[in-house]
């Protein structure tokens, strides 16, 4: 691309094409580094696919017990939290200042959900409050690696 905008070639005229899906990343990558617009044909953004995005919401929720994150990786991989748990979990959760992550570590006892539920809660909570720590003298790809293993995220 670098020679082909040295030559004038405008970068709309320009396709970049690729057969496997683990090299959008890097492309990807490059071409927001560079500030060039693209488009994507035939698949998702490598930034929009659900592994991505589970990721980031894992390690916001680590770092600081993010509300949207921690919605969204409430039940990934499933805890037996289906729609009817979490909405009585996240209305429970709005009666304490904070976010809902605070209010189970300060009000855990208090959870209007079932013991099998509870069970699931406090092994995530543990595991995030563990990775806190963890994050603090390793690197993040290793905590993070050994995080989704801890969850069993990769046997989704």
């Amino acid at each position: 691309m670098i020679e082909l905008k040295k030559e004038k070639s405008q970068l709309k005229d320009i396709a970049i094409l690729y057969r496997a899906n683990y090299l959008s990343q890097a492309i990807e990558k490059a071409l927001i580094n560079e500030g060039i617009n693209y488009l994507t044909f035939g698949g998702i953004k490598f930034y929009q696919r659900q592994e991505v995005k589970d990721v980031h919401a894992f390690l916001r929720v680590i770092y600081d017990g993010e509300e949207l994150s921690f919605r969204r990786i409430i039940n990934t991989p499933t805890r037996k939290m289906g729609l009817v748990a979490q909405t009585k979990l996240f209305d429970w959760a709005s009666q304490y200042k904070g976010s809902t992550f605070d209010a189970l570590v300060n009000n855990f006892k208090d959870v209007p959900l079932s013991k099998g539920q509870k069970e699931e809660l406090a092994i995530l909570i543990n595991t995030i409050r563990k990775y806190r720590k963890a994050l603090e003298t390793n690197p993040i790809d290793r905590a993070i690696r050994c995080f989704l293993t801890d969850i069993n995220y990769y046997k989704i």
